[in-house]
């Protein structure tokens, strides 16, 4: 059986790179092995290079991607494998692709999906270097409309391949990747990293944390990771405003959520200790942090669209989607939560010392509930 396999990601991520490997190599995924010695190889680039004679040719999109379409059908039924390499950030464009696919291709093909990740300095670093270059302007217009790619889009296998290792660790990702930025609007009350440690105090206190997957807790910590690179005081309409926007931060966030790195994890729920944070775990986190905006932006307009992104989604990330949104909001719009949160100095120990909550948040958090009951 023939395997259609899509690359996903920013330019200068190293997908042209890993096509080239897995055209040449075994090819490795979720314990499959096998030959691919015909995989042929469909890069939007290279048919730019064949009609314009240019790779950095913008011109007339359409019609790149229809010969792209027509060869991966007629590869596909030629019973090759085809590595689709395009940046592929879309996901109503990916959809669209595989119904397509589903409709003209007359044999049975896997459908395999590799979000390349690459630490986003390395990415403009690396397309600095290179003679074809994409303005970095572009980079951060794809950063910000990048969405991780779902299994109900109609894939068999999603894995993230990582051409740069995660690099920041998990216990202080809130404070290296965003720190004490200001949110400067009328929403929140706090800074956005102590917003993002006062959402998670907020759920495992109110939600019984120690019941729920692992990912959802680290999800709700980690929510709003992109707000630090989408800050702007420039409306929708290019006007200057006096209150910050931060538009699009949840892909910005679920991008940036590929670089921390995971190893040593330690952390507890009601079975006992838990060792390990999986790549499954880190994987539904990251679809979490994508979606987490949805219910504000966009289910609260249209019950047809959260209908389509509970199928997209599944039950189970669509119920804790809705937790998050919970988390996010009523952790800053509850005033007695707010005033807790900061008289009992929680936001100071977790600024200070990021996730090491088990030596220094519970012994506080406990010394003022103590002191509210007297």
């Amino acid at each position: 059986m023939p395997t259609f396999l899509m690359l996903v990601g920013l330019p200068g991520c190293g997908k042209s790179t890993l096509a080239e490997k897995l055209k040449s190599t075994h090819f490795l995924v979720s314990g499959y092995k096998r030959k691919r010695p015909d995989a042929v190889i469909l890069s939007s680039d290279s048919i730019r290079g064949e009609l314009y004679g240019d790779e950095n040719c913008q011109d007339n999109p359409e019609q790149v991607f229809k010969i792209m379409f027509d060869r991966t059908i007629q590869n596909l039924n030629d019973g090759f494998d085809v590595i689709y390499d395009a940046t592929n950030i879309n996901r109503k464009k990916r959809i669209n692709l595989l119904k397509e696919l589903n409709k003209k291709v007359k044999v049975d093909f896997n459908k395999y999906c590799f979000v390349v990740y690459t630490d986003l300095k390395e990415c403009l670093k690396r397309n600095a270097n290179r003679d074809r270059k994409v303005p970095e302007e572009a980079i951060y217009r794809m950063l910000k409309n990048f969405e991780i790619p779902v299994y109900n889009e109609g894939w068999n296998v999603i894995e993230i391949k990582y051409t740069t290792q995660p690099n920041i660790p998990y216990l202080t990702a809130v404070n290296d990747i965003v720190g004490p930025v200001p949110h400067d609007n009328h929403w929140h009350n706090m800074d956005v990293d102590l917003h993002m440690y006062c959402a998670l105090d907020y759920f495992e206190v109110k939600f019984e944390a120690q019941t729920f997957p692992i990912y959802l807790k680290y999800a709700i910590l980690y929510h709003d990771l992109g707000k630090k690179i989408c800050k702007t005081f420039i409306n929708r309409k290019g006007e200057k405003t006096d209150e910050a926007h931060f538009y699009q931060h949840a892909n910005v966030g679920a991008y940036l959520a590929m670089g921390i790195n995971f190893d040593g994890f330690r952390d507890h729920n009601f079975l006992g200790p838990i060792n390990e944070f999986t790549e499954q775990d880190k994987y539904k986190m990251i679809v979490l942090i994508n979606y987490h905006m949805r219910p504000l932006e966009a289910w609260k307009d249209s019950k047809k669209v959260e209908n389509e992104d509970s199928k997209l989604l599944g039950a189970e990330l669509y119920w804790y989607l809705k937790i998050i949104h919970e988390c996010d909001e009523m952790s800053e719009q509850d005033p007695e939560w707010v005033e807790r949160f900061l008289k009992c100095h929680l936001s100071t120990s977790y600024r200070k010392y990021g996730l090491n909550w088990a030596k220094y948040v519970d012994p506080i958090r406990e010394e003022y509930e103590n002191e509210r009951k007297q």
